[in-house]
């Protein structure tokens, strides 16, 4: 008896796919396009209220609740928009283009990284909590803790530094 499993095979197009988020109870998957912006799809397919053009996206993030999704725009901004949806909650200006990005426990609070070297603490306001230079090198990635307490964050110097997300005190600095 066959008991191979069929995968499910999704249409996705030809952009650069820079990103991923996928929630925990493993239903929607959402992709952060250089070109164009988000996209998501369920188990059964594409989800047409998330697919909308934006100048390009650097990265994507999902709230621990899978309420909000944040997205690192190349347009100078952080855009923080309805998992469900696509609405816009959020578009939290930057000096440069903003080239990773991740959310705090709440889905209130936001941590980016920047093309200016800087990472930053943001609250859905626009209220700057802390910004400051982890390491050397352009930053490229961040990752928030699934417990929402700590991140990290990497580039292009080769050092991961980790820090505590309420007061910015870094934790470990890890060379690669």
């Amino acid at each position: 008896m066959d008991t191979a499993v069929t995968p499910t095979v999704i249409e996705a197009d030809t952009r650069s796919v820079v990103g991923l988020a996928h929630r925990p109870d493993g239903t929607t998957l959402y992709a952060a396009r250089f070109e164009r912006g988000p996209r998501s799809w369920t188990t059964r397919g594409w989800l047409p209220g998330l697919d909308y053009d934006t100048p390009g996206a650097n990265g994507i993030a999902l709230s621990g609740d899978s309420s909000k999704l944040a997205v690192a725009a190349t347009d100078r901004t952080a855009q923080v928009l309805d998992a469900g949806t696509g609405t816009l909650i959020a578009a939290i200006p930057h000096p440069e283009a903003v080239t990773a990005v991740g959310l705090d426990r709440s889905g209130h609070r936001i941590v980016t990284t920047c093309l200016d070297g800087r990472v930053r603490l943001i609250t859905l306001d626009g209220e700057e909590l802390y910004a400051f230079m982890p390491t050397e090198g352009p930053l490229a990635v961040v990752a928030v803790s699934t417990d929402r307490r700590r991140f990290a964050v990497g580039g292009l110097g080769g050092d991961v530094a980790v820090f505590d997300l309420d007061s910015g005190d870094r934790r470990a600095l890890l060379s690669t």
